[in-house]
């Protein structure tokens, strides 16, 4: 039987070849075309093994899968499911068809209408009801918000919905980069192979894949959104199957990505340039959708912000300097607008807003100009905040030598001193202040008694012949610290070789001295102290008491002389004080004695030679230490010297400046710690850091600032008056050889910790150690 088949196929086959060689391409279809012994084998070629068979198979191709071996049967599915050449698990084999068609239970694969795509899933489909698929027809309703898939384990009605984040949550910046997302499946049948991830979407464009969560059954992930967005983003998730796609319905969300756009930013100040503590107003405009804090800095010290206030995209802010550090006298300044949003963007530094503050910023206030060119001393200070200065009109027919200028530099008044011919002489010392009244000397040789307001009250000596005492005199100094009594008592001295004392309660008293005077005194331990000068030359430590009559009595002398007994030539700078009851005496020839002037018998307290001459008073570190200007150009610091007394250079000046007088600021403003103000004799003004060892020299705190073109007198420095705008800071004062009273922003008070922080002890120059430095 098998070898009948065989020659019928063989005969079938010789009457198609037209070519008969071994491996030769051939079919069974039509006509064979292989040599004697061979036949049409399942790979479409001649071969011997073909001849054995006793039915050859048609070629089938399943999935790029064909035939590989033939047996005899007449049923061709039995041979193709016999012989290992099966379908794709998601395939089945017709037999009607005699082709692989789409596996599906509730499909019928002799309809012939199944189809599969390349993976062998399933394409087309309908449904009878709403859960249940069939293989026919595209549209597959499967109710609202569900979609018909299908898979190699079947098909089902699928649906998927977000259910994290909440709709319209916010996502982006720092605080939030990216948003948990978490989604719902269901579907009809279990036998639907539900995939590992699906695919999610913003605005319809892939942003990476949700994974299935067993613990949750739920697909979980997160969306980060990418930079430079700032709009409603829509989420949704994706299932693919086949031709076929399930999509959940849209999420929205608040996407910020984008920082704030700064734009439009002005800072000025009035007036211009700034002042040190003055107010810096600042507008910026910033866009932004979800507004955060916009803020201000300054290049003087960038980690410095200060909030500023706004809507609708315009912000504003008024920045107090005097909060900033301002190592400098004047300084360019440049302001820095930061924005950041509520999610946390923050505007790239090379994108935040800059601008110069016209003009800058400066330390120098107004300056008082006297109108003319006549020297100005430098003030007393009253609890006003007035500034009383004199002039130094040269003639025999001076007017206004004495005026007050106020805080702002407006003068308040000016005052005629003279005696009733209406002849006065120049104001060259500066003016005391008790709390009463105030006390001048004039180079008439008189000690002149003022009050507050102007009124000018009296004068000695009272007598009117303008010849007899004529002769420079010395600021004043007063036995009362103006706080305690309501009698103030000054005193001054000088070249007419006599002291006068003066009451405001209209007492005078007179003492002739032997010698003339050539600096201010003191009061310390309870008495008057000041230094005489022989034409010898040396000099002479006087002391007087205070008998509240006309006359003051001598109660001691010293002569002044080193520990080789050589004198003291001359005293020619301002007496001080480094406690209650000892006096710093510094002589023109470098010796610097310290004397306890409350002693019963005054005796010598030579300290040490100092490296030049002084130029200037002493003052005194609140430690202790003294320090003293010198006409070398150097700041001399004289270490314990109450102890162990040693010497060492605290600053030295530039070349060929001389320091004229020193102030010590005290450690409680922004920069820290204590600050010495030098004047020098060309119009500079120098500032120094106190450093914590003694023997290491000062610190600048900034270039020298010329502010004048002439000698300066000595700093002082006023506080901060009453009613003061908020953020006021005190004002160095020093009068100027030029004609003018000159003014700069410091940002701390006298030390009132400095036993003598500046010439003449206090702001109002009471010469008086028991005086509060910085006013009453």
């Amino acid at each position: 039987m098998r070898r009948l088949a065989l020659a019928v196929l063989l005969a079938l086959a010789g009457t198609a070849c037209s070519v008969k060689t071994e491996g030769a391409a051939c079919t069974i279809e039509g006509e064979s075309n292989c040599p004697a012994g061979q036949a049409c084998g399942y790979d479409g070629k001649c071969s011997e093994e073909a001849a054995g068979c006793g039915t050859i198979c048609t070629q089938h191709s399943c999935s790029g899968q064909t035939l590989r071996r033939c047996e005899p049967t007449s049923a061709v599915c039995a041979a193709l499911q016999q012989n290992g050449t099966t379908c794709e698990a998601s395939q089945a084999c017709d037999a009607t068809a005699g082709a692989c068609v789409c596996r599906d239970n509730a499909c019928t694969a002799s309809s012939g209408l199944a189809t599969c795509d390349a993976g062998g899933n399933l394409v087309t489909c309908m449904t009878e009801s709403s859960t249940q698929c069939r293989l026919v027809d595209t549209s597959a309703p499967c109710g609202a918000g569900s979609t018909c898939l299908g898979s190699a384990g079947g098909a089902a009605c699928v649906s998927l919905a977000i259910e994290l984040p909440a709709a319209n949550a916010r996502v982006g910046g720092p605080s939030a980069p990216s948003i948990a997302v978490e989604a719902a499946y269901t579907a009809s049948s279990a036998s639907f192979s539900r995939p590992a991830t699906i695919e999610l979407l913003a605005d319809g464009s892939a942003r990476g894949t949700l994974s299935w969560n067993e613990s949750i059954s739920r697909y979980t992930g997160t969306y980060a959104p990418q930079a430079g967005l700032e709009q409603s983003v829509d989420l949704t998730v994706r299932l693919v199957a086949g031709s076929a796609t399930a999509v959940s319905p849209a999420r929205p969300v608040d996407v910020d990505t984008l920082a704030p756009r700064v734009g439009t930013l002005t800072a000025s100040c009035t007036p211009s340039p700034c002042p040190r503590d003055g107010v810096l107003d600042v507008s910026v405009t910033v866009t932004e959708s979800h507004p955060g804090p916009v803020t201000a800095s300054l290049d003087l010290d960038g980690t410095k912000k200060v909030p500023l206030v706004g809507a609708a995209g315009s912000y504003s802010g008024h920045l107090a300097l005097a909060d900033w550090p301002f190592p400098h006298f004047t300084q360019p300044l440049v302001v820095h607008v930061h924005a950041e949003d509520e999610p946390g963007n923050v505007t790239p530094p090379a994108q935040e807003g800059s601008v110069s503050v016209p003009d800058g910023i400066t330390r120098a206030r107004l300056a008082y100009p006297s109108g003319g060119t006549d020297p100005v001393t430098s003030p007393a200070i009253l609890s006003n905040g007035n500034a009383i200065v004199g002039i130094g009109v040269p003639g025999t027919s001076a007017t206004d030598q004495l005026r007050a200028v106020a805080p702002d530099g407006s003068e308040t008044w000016k005052r005629t001193l003279s005696v009733n011919t209406g002849l006065g002489r120049a104001v060259t010392a500066a003016p005391a202040a008790g709390e009463h009244q105030l006390f001048v000397a004039s180079d008439d040789g008189r000690l002149y008694q003022v009050t507050p307001s102007g009124t000018v009250v009296g004068f000695q000596p009272g007598d009117t012949d303008l010849g007899t005492n004529t002769g420079a005199m010395f600021t004043p100094w007063l036995s009362s610290p103006g706080t305690t009594t309501t009698v103030d008592h000054g005193f001054s001295a000088g070249e007419a070789a006599q002291l006068w004392q003066y009451w405001s309660s209209g007492r005078r008293g007179q003492s002739t001295l032997t010698d003339r005077t050539n600096a201010s005194g003191i009061w310390a331990g309870a008495v008057t102290v000041l230094a005489t000068n022989a034409v010898a030359p040396s000099a002479t430590l006087r002391r007087f008491n205070d008998p509240q009559g006309t006359n003051p009595a001598e109660t001691g002398t010293l002569a002044l002389v080193d520990a080789a007994s050589t004198a003291c030539d001359k005293v020619s700078v301002p007496l001080a004080a480094d406690s209650a009851t000892t006096a710093l005496v510094a002589c023109d020839n470098r010796q610097l004695h310290r004397v306890d002037v409350s002693a019963a018998t005054l005796a010598g307290g030579y300290l040490l030679q100092l490296p030049g001459a002084p130029s200037g008073s002493p003052v005194v570190l609140p430690g202790g230490d003294v320090l003293v200007p010198l006409a070398t150009g150097e700041i001399a610091r004289v270490i314990a010297p109450a102890t162990a007394p040693e010497l060492a250079t605290f600053a030295a000046l530039a070349a060929g400046e001389i320091p004229r007088g020193l102030a010590i600021a005290a450690a409680n403003g922004p920069i820290a710690p204590a600050t010495v103000y030098v004047t020098t004799g060309n119009g500079k003004l120098y500032a120094f850091i106190v450093g914590q060892d003694p023997r290491t020299p000062a610190t600048d705190l900034w270039p020298a600032a010329a502010i004048a073109t002439s000698a300066l007198d000595f700093p002082t420095i006023a506080p901060v008056p009453s009613g003061a705008p908020a953020g006021t800071l005190p004002t160095l004062l020093v009068g100027s050889a030029d004609g003018r009273l000159l003014r700069v922003v410091v940002d701390a008070p006298l030390d009132a910790a400095a036993p003598w922080p500046k010439a003449h002890h206090d702001v109002r120059n009471t010469g008086n150690s028991a005086t509060p430095v910085n006013g009453p």
